[in-house]
This record gives C-alpha cells, sequence and structure tokens, in this order.
C-alpha cells in the first residue's frame, strides 16, 4: 500500500496530455479523476516543486530507493503527462485504479526494485514484482504504470452459488433485526454486591434486644515499612524477547485474498492493453461536464452503484443502507471542474438528477431570496453571510413522498407504520398556512465581533455564610450577527411577543424586544418585525437603526448578484477576521498560527443555481490575497511559510 501511495503521489503533483492516460480509462467507470499537468507547469515548473516543502519531503523518500535522484522526475515517472485515477464498479469487486505515465523505464525499476525489495519479473508484455501476489497489484510497461487495488464485494462472495463455485464457507451475515432482539432491553437483576463477593445470609431481626452484642476487639496498628527509592525489593524480570503472533487467516479469508489479487492482477493487464475505443471519452455525459481546460475534475457517475457497493462490501450492512442509498441516488452524477489563475482557484461543480429528484428539488427551490434583505446588508462592516431560499409550503408537501420512499427500507420499519405516519403528517400540518408564517427564505449576517457589557449570574456567602445568587454585569467579546426571514403572516409571532411581554420574558425596548434566553448565552438576543421581515440579533444598535429606518446599508453589485441569483450562497472574509479575532486567551504558538491562516486565506465565496433540466449548478471560489504569482505557488507558499 505504501509503494501505491507514494507513486500516486509523484504521478498525480502534474499533468499533461502528451502521453494519453485517460484512454486507459474505461468508458463505464464510476469516478474519475484527471489532473492538466500542461495548465499546471505554467504555474509551477518542476524545479520550482522540487524546493517547496512537498518536494524536499518526498526526494529523500526516491533516494532511500534510487541513491542518484536528486529530482522529483528522477524517479523515473513522466510528470508532464496526465495521470488518471478511476474507480470501476462490478457485482463482484470494486476496483480503485491510478494510471501513471512512464518516463524512464530504467531509472523506474531502479525505483522499484529499491522500494519494494524484490525481484522484478516479466509477466507477457508487462513487469512486475516476483513473488505471491496481493492486492494491490502494480504492472508496467515502458509508457505506463497500473495501480490495482480491488475491494471485495463480501455479500456477493456469501451468496451460495458463488460460494460453491471459489470454494467458500457461507457466512452468517450481520442482521440488524437480530441484534437488536437480542441486545433488546432487559430487566436488571437485583443483586447485592459486597465489598469482597463474599455471600452473606439475611437474618430477620424482630427487635434490638435480639441482637447480640460482639466483645470489644483490638485492632493493632498495622506498621507500614517504608521501602528506599533505589530498593531492589520489587524487581521483575520481564521477556523482551515475546512476539506477537498474528492469528491465523481462516480458509475463507485465503481464498478471498487470492481472488482479489487474481482479479486485480488480470485487470491491470486489461487496462493497461486498452487502446481507446471504449474509453471514457466515449461517454457522453463525461464529455459534457468534464471541461479540458480545467487545470484538475473530478467525474462521478452512477452514484447508486458506488453507495451500493460501498455499503454491500461491509459484510451484511447491505440490509441496512444499500437499498435506500441507491434508491435515493438513482441516476446521480456529480463533476467538478477546477481552474487556477493568477486572482483565485475557482470550483465549477454541477449536480444531475433523476426526473423525478429533479421535480422536487424544482419545487423546493421555487423561491427567490427576499430583496429588502439587501437594505440591511453593509459590507463594508460584514466578516461573512449565509443566504439560502427555499420553498417552505412544497418542502413540507414533499416530505411525506421522501418518508413513503426511502424509509420502509430501514430495517424495524414496517411500510403500512410509514404511510400511516406519512399520512398523518400532511393531515396535521397546514403546508400553505406554515408556508405564510415562515417562507423558506433567509439571511445570516456575521458583522464582526465586539464588547457588550452582558448580565450574569452568579453565586457567593453573604455575612451569615448562606449560598446566595448574586447578579453582576461585565464587559465581554461576542459576535455580532443578524439574522433574517421573510413572512407572510406575522399574526402568531405578534401574539408569542405579547404573551412574553405579559409575562415578564421579553421585554419592549421601543419598537424592539429583548429577549430573556432560557438558557445562559454570552450575548443579549433582540428580535423585531418590519415590513415582513423578522429580524434576530444580538446587536441593540443595529435593532434600533432597523426600527428607526436609519440602517446604512452598502451592498457592491457583485453580492448583490451573488444573493439574489443564488438559491445558496456564502461568503467569509478570512483577512477582516484575523483584525476582530480575540487572541488573548491563546497561547503564543496558537495565535500565530490562527492569526497566519487568517491573514493568508484571502476570500471565500459559495453560490448554488436553481435546477434547470436536470442539472443544479454551484460555484466555489478562493480569491487568493496579494503577493502571491497564482493559486498554485500560493497554495504552496501557504503550506511551506506555516508557523510551526
Amino acid at each position: 500500500m505504501k509503494k501505491f501511495l507514494l507513486c500516486a503521489l509523484l504521478g498525480a503533483t502534474f499533468s499533461m496530455q502528451s502521453q494519453n492516460t485517460i484512454e486507459k480509462v474505461p468508458q463505464n467507470a464510476n469516478a474519475v479523476v484527471s489532473a492538466n499537468g500542461e495548465n499546471l507547469l505554467e504555474l509551477m515548473s518542476v524545479v520550482e516543486l522540487d524546493e517547496s516543502l512537498l518536494g524536499k519531503s518526498l526526494i529523500p523518500m526516491i533516494q532511500r530507493f534510487s541513491e542518484t535522484s536528486t529530482s522529483l522526475a528522477d524517479a523515473g515517472i513522466n510528470l508532464n503527462a496526465s495521470t488518471q485515477y478511476f474507480m470501476q464498479v462490478t457485482d463482484s469487486i470494486t476496483y480503485h485504479v491510478v494510471i501513471l505515465p512512464v518516463s524512464n523505464s530504467d531509472k523506474l525499476e531502479v525505483f522499484f526494485a529499491g522500494m519494494e525489495g524484490s525481484e522484478i519479473v516479466q509477466e507477457q508484455e508487462f513487469h512486475t514484482f516476483g513473488g505471491e501476489q496481493t492486492a494491490p497489484v502494480m504492472l508496467w510497461t515502458k509508457e505506463y504504470v497500473a495501480f490495482v487495488n480491488g475491494v471485495l464485494n463480501n455479500d456477493y462472495l456469501n451468496k451460495e452459488e458463488v460460494a460453491a463455485r471459489y470454494g467458500l464457507e457461507v457466512e452468517e451475515p450481520f442482521s440488524l433485526e437480530a441484534w437488536l432482539a437480542e441486545n433488546a432491553e432487559k430487566e436488571p437483576e437485583e443483586t447485592t454486591v459486597y465489598p469482597d463477593d463474599t455471600e452473606v445470609e439475611e437474618v430477620e431481626i424482630e427487635s434490638v434486644e435480639d441482637v447480640e452484642v460482639a466483645e470489644e476487639v483490638v485492632i493493632e496498628e498495622e506498621v507500614i515499612e517504608t521501602i528506599p527509592q533505589d530498593s531492589t525489593a520489587y524487581d521483575y524480570e520481564y521477556d523482551y524477547d515475546y512476539e506477537y503472533e498474528p492469528a491465523e487467516p481462516s480458509e475463507n479469508d485465503k481464498i478471498k485474498k487470492q481472488l482479489a489479487a487474481a482479479w486485480s492482477f488480470a485487470k491491470a493487464k486489461e487496462y493497461l492493453r486498452a487502446d481507446g475505443k471504449s474509453s471514457i471519452l466515449k461517454n457522453k455525459e463525461y464529455r459534457k461536464q468534464i471541461d479540458d481546460k480545467a487545470e484538475l475534475s473530478l467525474y462521478m457517475a452512477d452514484m447508486s452503484a458506488m453507495m451500493e457497493a460501498f455499503f454491500s462490501g461491509l459484510s451484511g450492512y447491505a440490509n441496512l443502507d444499500a437499498t435506500m442509498m441507491s434508491d435515493m441516488y438513482k441516476e446521480f452524477s456529480l463533476s467538478n471542474n477546477f481552474y487556477i489563475n493568477d486572482k483565485d482557484i475557482t470550483v465549477k461543480m454541477t449536480s444531475n438528477f433523476s426526473d423525478e429528484m429533479a421535480d422536487m428539488y424544482k419545487k423546493i427551490y421555487d423561491r427567490k431570496l427576499n430583496s429588502d434583505f439587501l437594505n440591511y446588508i453593509n459590507e463594508d462592516k460584514a466578516i461573512g453571510y449565509m443566504a439560502f431560499a427555499i420553498n417552505t409550503e412544497e418542502t413540507l408537501k414533499v416530505y411525506p413522498k421522501l418518508l413513503t420512499k426511502y424509509m420502509p427500507n430501514v430495517p424495524q420499519l414496517d411500510t403500512e407504520v410509514v404511510d400511516i405516519f406519512a399520512d398523518l403528517f400532511s393531515l396535521l400540518l397546514d403546508e400553505e398556512a406554515i408556508g405564510d408564517v415562515v417562507k423558506g427564505d433567509a439571511l445570516f449576517v456575521f458583522n464582526g465581533i465586539y464588547e457588550e457589557e452582558v448580565t450574569y449570574t452568579t453565586y457567593d456567602y453573604d455575612e451569615d455564610f448562606n449560598y446566595v445568587e448574586v447578579t453582576d454585569t461585565k464587559m465581554e467579546k461576542v459576535p455580532d450577527f443578524l439574522v433574517m426571514a421573510s413572512s407572510d403572516d406575522t399574526s402568531l409571532l405578534n401574539r408569542l411577543i405579547a404573551y412574553g411581554v405579559e409575562k415578564h420574558v421579553i421585554e419592549n425596548m421601543g419598537g424592539y424586544y429583548e429577549i430573556d434566553t432560557p438558557v445562559d448565552v454570552p450575548f443579549n438576543v433582540y428580535l423585531t418585525i418590519k415590513n415582513g421581515i423578522i429580524f434576530m440579533g444580538n446587536s441593540s444598535e443595529s435593532m434600533s437603526q432597523i426600527t428607526s429606518g436609519n440602517f446604512v446599508a452598502k451592498v457592491s453589485d457583485a453580492h448583490k448578484d451573488m444573493l439574489t441569483k443564488s438559491k445558496f450562497s456564502a461568503y467569509f472574509n478570512a483577512d477582516r477576521m484575523s483584525q476582530e479575532l480575540p487572541v488573548e486567551d491563546m497561547s503564543i504558538g496558537e495565535m500565530k498560527m490562527v492569526l497566519y491562516l487568517l491573514e493568508n486565506f484571502g476570500e471565500l465565496s459559495l453560490e448554488t443555481s436553481k435546477v434547470k433540466g436536470n442539472r443544479m449548478e454551484g460555484t466555489y471560489k478562493w480569491t487568493i490575497p496579494a503577493g502571491h504569482e497564482n493559486g498554485l505557488k500560493y497554495f504552496f507558499d501557504v503550506i511551506q511559510n506555516m508557523p510551526r
């Protein structure tokens, strides 16, 4: 496994299209990760990589196996060509594969021979290691290396006909129902435990006179002898030659180990012999979602098969989750394209749903963020925000359908009970009325950290040494936040506020209200309602400005578009956070680390679109701070200069 990880890391460092490793990836691969080295090498050369912290860590490892090596390129792997990782799921085994391009087969074999410590042998047109093959296996030619790790599907091998074919014994699968029944709550037996575990005969006593008083016994004082610190009175002899012997593997384990190795070995040959006629490039969905201009890309197809393979591989747990996950992710695929330039690192994300799930998501996300929220944001002050817009009424209507579709697959739940619960849910809840009270769009704004006088309760002793409750105030640094949510019907909330004022748990501050929270929090909580917006926050100043109409707002077009055109959006300014973060209670080391990361983190933003057709798109952007040539060098610089 170590050789697998080391060489995969070396090969994945940079990649481009001079050797077309993508043609080795089968058309029906379930997941593919690719790197575009042509673009990456324009951002950071191999020489610069050698001088980086990563290079200085890996080169000594290469030199352990190849003494003359002075660069990552000396391992014989072509850092100027594409490297691929992919996963292929079958009913019996899941293959995890890395395809690396070879630049110099002689250097490669010197490196491999030193790393593995075994003889290199010829296997048809391939080279591999001599001796017994175990997964993961490694084969190579003069052009490519294939690492293949096969993970068996235990549920498949546990089928009677399959087990008989390979000489396996059928194993009793894990049953959640049986386990729950066996470990059901039982009434504990009433037992009396004595310190010395001695059985004591219980004697019924009718009166005090019946008890015989024992004669007084004088106990001699026990003398404890102090042993000098250098005494050898308690010397023990240990058997340091004892060696732990692992348990002998069962016959089933031995057979499975052989099957995993044999199947992985055969697949490695198949992948290396592939000529591109049935590669992933023939997959229309892959071509549609993956951008050749991206520096890195990720493609995940048929998530249902991947989920089912994962849970089925856990031997017996398939009964618990595999079917439910398979249904939930049916026809679901995902892709990410990573772009790196001199200003930012951007990830374009795409999710594809089945017709049924796409229809549900369209109804759930059928709402826009209330544009009036923008009147209460000042981006010069805000450190970050998070917003979302869903349709509460439609979400409540969809929820029972999801219950009846997926919950019956969970053990211990009767299908009829689930159906009844879903019907009761729909019957008891007035989706339209709830949707009027809470429409489903909300905005959370984090405005920084400030000092506020807070009231707290403690306990002390009075003059008569009685334990009494004491109320006091203190200055404390607290986060300044504001939450907004739209409502078309605030009558219920107004009644609750009036009731709270009557019961003295809510105080009218003149247009807004202070809430007496049931639990101790290090700040005061305020609430107000204005123009169909419910406001909640912990700044009395902001609440007063909102109520009086004096709030000063400032929102750029970029933030305005991100908030109003997205179904979910988020933003965080790390540098601004570093200027307000309280570091007094941190150690010097912690303070240096936290401030360094925040000062060099830049800005983060995330936004997602509505569902169009069967697709939902999103964009994650990491804006790099000034002083760095590009996103890739910025990433390496931050790691290299991090305080230690």
